[in-house]
């Protein structure tokens, strides 16, 4: 078991469907002592937007939350550094990081891909970096592949006796690239069926869902009342994923690694459907729980549907788990 009994973490991770505070309590339980700080200086759905779209139009703001976030540790000596995603962080800030906290190991978890989030330069700041995509490993000297990971609440789904199930599968997440467009696909081949679904397409910006309008000649057509801009709160999600029978998947174009939906399906031992034909090279495979569908002709076998999700081996599970995830993070350093 990971020991980080009396080790001082400063977590930094984006605030996002509770999963940085579910990672806060994991490493606490291995005995660390965690501060945990967003890694955006405001969760404002304008600056979320202004990030994606350009991190250095509110640069001087970025680095004053991280002079702040030194301030508020006081004399607290790290001994880790932990970020996942890396989004909003800075060179300077980094900077201004690493030599505060001269002894401590900085460690960088990339939960999406380096072409989704174009922030390179920050990578000789670290002293291990993780990612979930395998070509981003594949083209990075240095970079450990380490897949995503479920947390607890998930492991529970897939240890109950008897599932019930309002829905034949549900999709809840955010709308990029072209994920909105196979969903209404999606809802289109099933509305004149017996099937039972929920579909939640969320944007975390208004601003953001105007550029898109704006910038984008097919998202332009796109209603505005299809769309949610208030953040789901996680018990809906979770209670949603809870009675699906199958959760739909659409990764973006760009990206090889599965998501973190991928992931929990896997925990809560629910059937998966999905646009990442990449999931075949994974360990946890198998046709019977994992239908691959087309993004230009998504469609859903109803026998998939029908037919029970077949048991994996224990050792998948565990390695998939949020304890799994941690101790490849940070068991090596």
């Amino acid at each position: 078991m990971l020991d980080l009994r009396n080790k001082n973490i400063l977590l930094i991770a984006p605030s996002f469907f509770s999963y940085d505070i579910e990672i806060k309590h994991k490493l606490e339980s291995y005995g660390a002592i965690v501060n945990l700080y967003d890694d955006r200086p405001s969760n404002h759905s304008i600056i979320k937007g202004i990030i994606r779209v350009n991190r250095n139009l509110i640069k001087p703001l970025i680095e004053k939350y991280y002079n702040k976030i030194i301030k508020n540790s006081g004399s607290v000596n790290y001994d880790i550094i932990f970020f996942t995603k890396g989004e909003s962080i800075t060179i300077k800030a980094l900077q201004m990081l690493t030599n505060k906290y001269r002894d401590a190991k900085f460690v960088l978890y990339l939960w999406d891909s380096i072409e989704n989030n174009k922030n390179p330069k920050i990578f000789n700041y670290f002293d291990r970096i993780l990612s979930f995509d395998r070509q981003d490993c594949t083209n990075n000297t240095g970079f450990i592949f380490r897949p995503l990971f479920y947390i607890d609440y998930f492991k529970k789904i897939g240890e109950e006796k008897k599932q019930i199930f309002h829905f034949d599968f549900s999709f809840i997440g955010t709308v990029h690239s072209d994920r909105y467009f196979i969903l209404k696909d999606i809802i289109k081949n099933c509305n004149n069926s017996e099937t039972s679904f929920k579909v939640i397409m969320y944007l975390p910006s208004k601003l953001l869902f105007w550029f898109r309008k704006i910038t984008e000649k097919r998202f332009s057509k796109v209603p505005y009342s299809d769309i949610e801009f208030n953040s789901i709160p996680f018990k809906e999600v979770t209670e949603c994923f809870r009675f699906s029978k199958a959760i739909i998947d659409i990764q973006h174009p760009k990206q090889t690694g599965l998501t973190m939906r991928t992931i929990e399906t896997l925990g809560a031992k629910k059937k998966l459907i999905t646009t990442n034909k990449t999931v075949t090279e994974y360990d946890f495979y198998n046709s019977d729980n994992i239908h691959i569908m087309e993004r230009d002709s998504p469609n859903i076998p109803l026998d998939f549907l029908i037919s029970e999700y077949k048991e994996l081996p224990d050792y998948i599970y565990k390695k998939y788990s949020i304890d799994g995830w941690i101790n490849d993070c940070l068991g090596n350093i």
